[in-house]
């Protein structure tokens, strides 16, 4: 069994596989040139300590834009027959949009929904902090999903030479 997973390794690494999101990629590259200039939303301070720390922020070498506007909401999902709520449902929606720097022209948009859940614990502190937590968890999670789709846009920007700063 060994012997396999080593053969598989030895092929990806021979064969210029590499991630996406490795330091040392093109994709990862792009990244740099992105500036997070405006978050806003519901707990904004919050979302924008999330999301900066999956991205770098270079200012020498800033070439878009990025805005981001966070809806965040909670609702009653499971419910019994005595009205006691059993479980919550989490629903953040990231909106974006990337510009180019110097002319603010829009070069991408859109809009990243994701939903998560988590059970009623009887004691609004238990409840607080099981939402907090499962909130910071989806956010994590935009932020991968954004980083993803940004490395995209920027790479196929770049490729046709649309904006080469």
């Amino acid at each position: 069994m060994r012997i396999i997973l080593i053969i598989i390794l030895l092929g990806l690494s021979s064969c210029g596989f590499k991630p996406m999101l490795a330091k040392d990629s093109n994709s990862y590259e792009a990244l740099n040139k992105v500036k997070i200039v405006d978050v806003s939303g519901q707990d904004h301070l919050r979302i924008k300590r999330i999301i900066e720390e999956s991205f770098v922020n270079n200012p020498h070498t800033t070439v878009y834009d990025l805005k981001i506007n966070v809806s965040y909401s909670v609702s009653s999902m499971g419910v019994m027959t005595d009205s006691q709520i059993t479980r919550y449902r989490v629903n953040v929606t990231l909106h974006y949009t990337l510009l180019d720097s110097e002319t603010q022209k829009i070069l991408d948009n859109g809009a990243i929904l994701l939903r998560s859940s988590y059970d009623s614990e009887g004691s609004d502190f238990a409840n607080f902090v099981a939402e907090r937590n499962v909130g910071d968890n989806v956010l994590r999670e935009l932020s991968d999903e954004l980083k993803t789709r940004l490395m995209l846009v920027i790479s196929e920007l770049e490729e046709n030479g649309q904006n080469s700063h």
